[in-house]
């Protein structure tokens, strides 16, 4: 079976044309185009049924999937959360130590990478706990031996006493090309083997020559910062804690456009 899909924001409505086709058949099973679309389009040119409720996904159907989704995406692009994901340690993960400091090895590791960008500016902050603020005092070290300005350990907004691991916050917004200096601090951290957010939060709070690297709680197997919601480097007075909402899907979801 094959399907065709074409999907176009036409006069500021979602627009779509659609056939679905099987072997051996030489006219498709299901046709369908919505008015608006421009004739320029010719997939179900000569179908005069719009494709309303081909889109429309009943209820009933959620209910039957097995295992319960935690999200669906529509196929006009929305998408509903089903539940809400808890972040849950493996078993046995509350006997590991929180103790954490770099080993001269991890030092080297991370220096490799970052020594070739002396001069850049780097801003640490850290979680009040012992372990985590001296853990922040190693990174500050290590990226000091590498000739970086250092600014901190400074402590975190209590609303963020509660961040797991290392995280990054950058200026920048979604499609901008990543500086070379970001790619080595996270080259340097996975060398080094350290538990740290992958996916950087581009903050439009932080000055474009800074790096923010957030020092949080040493989190359980099982769980990942990237789990997390980001951090912003001035939070509002309603804000919520990083972890208190969870992310739901492991990829971007694509929203139509208006």
């Amino acid at each position: 079976m094959i399907q065709r899909l074409i999907v176009r924001s036409t006069r500021h409505v979602l627009q779509f044309a659609s056939d679905v086709k099987v072997d051996g058949r030489s006219t498709p099973v299901l046709e369908c185009r919505d008015h608006l679309l421009p004739e320029s389009y010719h997939l179900a040119q000569n179908s005069t049924q719009p494709c309303d409720k081909w889109m429309n996904v009943p209820s009933e159907l959620e209910d039957k999937l097995q295992p319960a989704p935690y999200n669906v995406e529509l196929p006009n692009g929305d998408l509903v959360i089903k539940k809400l994901k808890k972040l849950t340690p493996q078993t046995g993960a509350e006997s590991q130590s929180d103790t954490r400091h770099l080993s001269e090895w991890q030092r080297g590791q991370i220096n490799s990478e970052i020594s070739q960008f002396s001069d850049k500016k780097i801003l640490i902050m850290a979680s009040s706990g012992g372990s985590s603020w001296a853990y922040a005092q190693d990174l500050g070290s290590a990226f000091s031996s590498a000739r970086w300005k250092v600014e901190g350990p400074k402590h975190l907004p209590p609303i963020y006493e509660s961040i797991i691991d290392l995280q990054i916050s950058i200026h920048g917004k979604l499609g901008s090309p990543q500086k070379p200096e970001i790619s080595a601090v996270l080259a340097g951290f996975k060398k080094a083997g350290l538990k740290h957010n992958e996916h950087l939060t581009l903050d439009p709070g932080v000055s474009p020559d800074l790096i923010v690297l957030w020092v949080g709680a040493k989190s359980p197997e099982g769980i990942n910062p990237d789990d997390c919601a980001t951090i912003s480097f001035k939070p509002k007075p309603d804000a919520t804690q990083p972890c208190a909402f969870v992310k739901q899907t492991p990829k971007f979801v694509p929203f139509p456009p208006p």
